[in-house]
C-alpha cells in the first residue's frame, strides 16, 4: 500500500523526476496510485525495505535509464487492475524480484536484470540481458569496462545526458542505467630526449 515512501504520487497527479536519487524510506522508494502519472529518467533508486517502485490502482509510469538496486522486495512492482508502465534502458540488480506484475500492463525492453527472481507475471522482453552489470564497487553504480550494459540500450526515447550530466551516448550506443560510461582517455608517452619529429604516435607508444 501507500505510506512511508520517499516519494508518493496519488490521485491523478503528474510527477516527473530527473537525475535524482531515492533511498532511505521505511517502505517503497516511490509509490504511485489512483490514476497518477509518473516519469523517472536517469534516477538511482536503492536500499529500500520494500519495493523500489510500486505502481497501482490505475497509475501509469515511464521509467528510462534508471538504476534500481538493493531493494528488499521488487525493483519494479505493478499491481491492481489497470494502468500501464513502460520501463526501458534500466538496470535492476540485487533485488528480491526484478519485475513483479499482478495487474495492469508492463511494457519492458532493453533492461538488464541480475541476482533475483527476474520476472514474475511478465516474460523476458526484447533486448533484455540477464547478467552481472559489473558495477564499479559497493555504493558506486557506475559501470566497469566490459559491463554488458555498455552500449546495450536503445536510442529510442533515450535521454541526451546521464545522472551526472555527462552526454549520451559516449560509445557506439546508449548504456543501460543512470550512468553513461565514458571511454578511457588515450595515454601518449613521449621520451624527453625526442624531438619535434618523433612525438608519440599512438596510445602506449614512445620513440627515441
Amino acid at each position: 500500500g501507500l505510506g512511508s515512501e520517499v516519494v508518493r504520487c496519488d490521485t491523478a497527479m503528474g510527477c516527473q523526476f530527473y537525475q535524482c536519487e531515492i533511498y532511505g524510506s521505511s517502505n517503497n522508494g516511490l509509490a504511485a496510485a489512483n490514476n497518477a502519472n509518473v516519469t523517472l529518467e536517469n534516477c538511482l533508486i536503492r536500499d529500500c525495505p520494500s519495493h523500489g517502485i510500486s505502481i497501482s490502482t490505475g497509475a501509469n509510469s515511464t521509467v528510462r535509464n534508471s538504476t534500481i538496486v538493493n531493494n528488499t522486495s521488487a525493483a519494479f512492482r505493478h499491481w491492481g487492475t489497470a494502468g500501464t508502465s513502460t520501463v526501458v534502458n534500466c538496470l535492476l540488480a540485487n533485488n528480491a524480484q526484478g519485475f513483479y506484475r499482478t495487474g495492469g500492463t508492463v511494457n519492458h525492453t532493453y533492461n538488464l536484470l541480475f541476482n533475483g527472481t527476474n520476472f514474475q507475471g511478465v516474460s523476458q522482453g526484447t533486448g533484455e540481458i540477464l547478467s552481472d552489470p559489473l558495477f564499479v564497487g559497493v555504493g558506486d553504480y557506475r559501470l566497469q569496462p566490459g559491463s554488458p550494459a555498455i552500449d546495450a540500450g536503445t536510442s529510442s526515447g533515450a535521454p541526451t545526458v546521464d545522472k551526472d550530466g555527462s552526454g549520451r551516448p559516449q560509445g557506439a550506443g546508449y548504456d543501460m542505467g543512470c550512468y553513461e560510461r565514458s571511454p578511457a582517455a588515450a595515454v601518449y608517452y613521449v621520451r624527453t630526449d625526442g624531438s619535434n619529429s618523433n612525438a608519440g604516435t599512438g596510445p602506449g607508444t614512445s620513440q627515441a
